[in-house]
């Protein structure tokens, strides 16, 4: 039986390490960064690099954000390239970076307007 698709924007220091577990696991990873050392490490760890945060949307069931902060999100969220622009309903997105409590709430009501779930951590709300 196939594993869900994974997608995990800002391979990173922890995105990576998630990134890796996954990948040992099974699952099939892209991974998408703007710093292109980064997506080179994710690439050789196993992970499939992406164009665009719409493009990892594309191809993913659950979309883990791991970029620093709020700004950070929106921007790989957002726009035409965005990975809101890519997702298929019903899909979900994780947000793993620090966010105001009143961004985390809007973020989920954007998603549940397009037909997909969000998710933060408490502890990356302040």
């Amino acid at each position: 039986m196939p594993k869900d698709r994974v997608g995990i924007i800002g391979p990173g220091r922890m995105g990576l390490a998630m990134l890796k577990h996954l990948v040992k696991h099974g699952f099939e990873v892209s991974a998408y960064d703007i710093d292109a050392k980064q997506l080179a490490l994710a690439a050789d760890a196993g992970g499939t690099p992406a164009t665009s945060p719409r493009a990892l949307a594309a191809a993913s069931d659950y979309v883990i954000v791991g970029v620093g902060f709020e700004p950070e999100v929106y921007a790989c969220l957002e726009g035409p390239d965005g990975a809101l622009a890519g997702l298929a309903p019903g899909s979900a997105i994780a947000v793993c970076s620090t966010m105001s409590v009143g961004g985390a709430q809007d973020l989920a009501a954007t998603c549940a307007a397009k037909g997909t779930t969000s998710r933060t951590t408490p502890s990356s709300c302040w």
